[in-house]
């Protein structure tokens, strides 16, 4: 059996050690679904930096799931690459066949192209090993009641649209991801991020005043806190196989 993932790469990382250790984006999730992936199936991976004008897409009747990365960007803003984004997620949600992942930034693009609001978090950052209160559909979909994961967002989706579910909550965020049977799933946090990946990027943060020095402390405390993105990488596995 095999499975084709077509993934947009949203940005690349944003210091060249990252780039040293993952060239883009695409390769972190690649690491994190090949480590769960099962013995008989095939999975097919394509990268596509979407990141600029101009980017080259995947034809949807090529693969059966859309994954959208993360990103260093805004999903709100009024930019041509990414109101093309927009444009194309609105398409693969309109696909039956194929079904459709976002993760962080495309956790935000897909709120977009289904009308919800998105903006930047007047609390603030989310970074580090963060818990989210699983509802009803969450604790259903991670059989658990809560989940830790990596994160790195300041922006987030306001509302939940009408024929998807929210997942979970968390003192920052109120919207931790969109879970549509059979068509979509998203999640605000990084389960594609390791311990590694999380504290190069607080590092950059810190360098580039993203985060104050109390911030920036109070998360690399956080850092190396047992997080559960394996757990997500599984399930998100799942999910793309139609066993959700």
């Amino acid at each position: 059996m095999s499975l084709r993932v077509a993934i947009l790469e949203c940005g690349v990382p944003s210091s060249d050690i990252l780039r040293s250790w993952y060239p883009g984006y695409g390769a972190m999730f690649e690491e994190l679904l090949c480590s769960e992936e099962k013995p008989d199936l095939q999975l097919v991976v394509t990268k596509w930096l979407v990141d600029h004008d101009g980017a080259t897409y995947p034809e949807l009747d090529d693969v059966d799931v859309i994954l959208i990365s993360g990103s260093k960007h805004s999903a709100y803003l009024d930019v041509s690459w990414i109101n093309r984004l927009v444009e194309f997620t609105s398409q693969a949600l309109r696909s039956p066949a194929v079904r459709v992942v976002g993760i962080c930034f495309g956790h935000q693009i897909l709120g977009r192209a289904m009308g919800a609001p998105v903006e930047k978090n007047k609390l603030g950052w989310e970074v580090s090993v963060c818990e989210i209160d699983l509802n009803a559909t969450g604790k259903l979909l991670f059989k658990r009641d809560k989940l830790s994961l990596q994160f790195s967002h300041q922006d987030i989706v306001l509302s939940c649209p009408a024929h998807v579910q929210n997942l979970g909550s968390s003192p920052k965020c109120d919207i931790q991801g969109f879970f549509w049977p059979g068509r979509l799933l998203s999640l605000q946090g990084h389960p594609e991020f390791n311990e590694r990946i999380m504290r190069e990027t607080l590092k950059m943060k810190q360098q580039t005043s993203s985060l104050t020095e109390d911030e920036f402390q109070d998360a690399m405390i956080r850092v190396a806190q047992k997080h559960d993105g394996h757990l997500v990488g599984q399930v998100l596995l799942k999910f793309m196989l139609g066993q959700e």
